[in-house]
Parts: C-alpha cells; structure tokens; sequence
C-alpha cells in the first residue's frame, strides 16, 4: 500500500533528522507513536467521510452502496493492521 509505504519512508527520515539530538530510545519512540497515532486517525477520519459518501450518493442502490462500504472497511482494517505493525 501506498501510505504504508509512505509513512515507513517518512519513519525513516525522521529518525534520520533526530540522530543529530541527543534523545534516549523511549524519546525516539515516543516521537515515532505520535506520527504513527496521527497517520492513523487522518486515515480512520478519511475512511468515514468515503463510507458516508459512499452511502448518501447511491439512494436506491444501497446493497451496492453496502457492499463498497464493506470493502472499504476490510482494506481499512488492513491499513491500520500494517500501519501498527510498523512500530
């Protein structure tokens, strides 16, 4: 995924940036929970605003609505299983 991809590289650069301080490891890591802990609510706010989207435009077509509402969720769950997994 895209974003995985995006945020382990941003990941990187960060950590890059603060070898030039003098931060402890549980320091680093802090700073690295609240980037992850961000990245994770913009996609869980994103993914609602595509769910209710996706539900208010197709009216008659609800089970078509229904069903991109499910695979939106699956590939959500996904993200934020590898987003953690990042840690």
């Amino acid at each position: 995924m895209a974003l995985v991809k995006t945020a382990l590289k941003a990941a990187r650069k960060i950590d890059e940036a603060l070898d030039g301080y003098d931060l402890s490891d549980a320091e680093r890591k802090a700073i690295l929970k609240i980037i992850e802990k961000s990245i994770v609510q913009t996609v869980e706010e994103a993914a609602s605003e595509y769910q209710e989207t996706t539900a208010a435009c197709c009216g008659p077509e609800k089970d078509l609505a229904h069903k991109i509402a499910e695979e939106i969720e699956r590939k959500h769950k996904a993200l934020i299983a590898n987003l953690s997994a990042m840690r």
